[in-house]
Parts: structure tokens; C-alpha cells; sequence
């Protein structure tokens, strides 16, 4: 299962996993980015993310530029309903949300 990050503010995206490091691009709010792992250096939490063309970039770990997205599956014939919160002022669309089977 690929592990997704969903951009909730403008953050930037460094070359390296240093603040010093050149910034290779800036992702959007609502962006979905492939993430490969964590990583500490010098005190800071990293995300190694997944850029066009196999490269590799390095997001600043900080809770209120992204969110982590989990896999949930319901299989429930009966399930009518769920609930949700969104973590910023910010309403997406449900096809930002929710995704078929497969299309991720």
C-alpha cells in the first residue's frame, strides 16, 4: 500500500534533509504526495517524499502543513453512515476525499 501525504498549507520542499539546503519546489494546499519514510538530522524531523521522475525531496515533519493519510477499507453492506473533521478552515470537494478502488 503507497503511503500518502495530503498538503494542507504551502510548504516547501528541500533538495536535502538540511534547513540550509536549496528549495527544489513549493506544494499546495491539497496536493497528495507519495512518501517514502521518516528521518532525523540534527534535531528536525524529515519526510523523504516522492517527486516526478523518481526524485526525491524533504518536507520540514510539522503537523499543521500536512496530514498523513491511512487506508481505511468498509466492507459493510448495512454501513450508511460515517463522520469526519477537517483539520483546516479549508472544504475540499468530496472527489478530493474519496477515491475508488485502484485510482490512487
Amino acid at each position: 500500500m503507497d503511503k500518502f501525504l495530503r498538503i494542507l498549507k504551502p510548504v516547501k520542499v528541500y533538495a536535502k534533509h538540511e534547513s540550509k539546503s536549496r528549495i527544489i519546489k513549493e506544494l499546495a494546499p491539497d496536493e497528495l504526495i507519495l512518501f517514502n519514510r521518516e528521518k532525523r538530522r540534527n534535531q528536525q524531523n524529515w519526510m523523504e517524499i516522492y517527486l516526478e521522475k523518481d526524485k526525491v525531496g524533504y518536507l520540514k515533519k510539522d503537523s499543521d502543513t500536512f496530514f498523513r493519510c491511512s487506508f481505511a477499507s468498509l466492507n459493510d453492506e448495512i454501513s450508511t453512515g460515517f463522520n469526519y473533521e477537517f483539520k483546516s478552515k479549508h472544504t475540499p470537494g468530496l472527489d478530493t476525499l474519496f477515491h475508488q478502488r485502484g485510482t490512487l
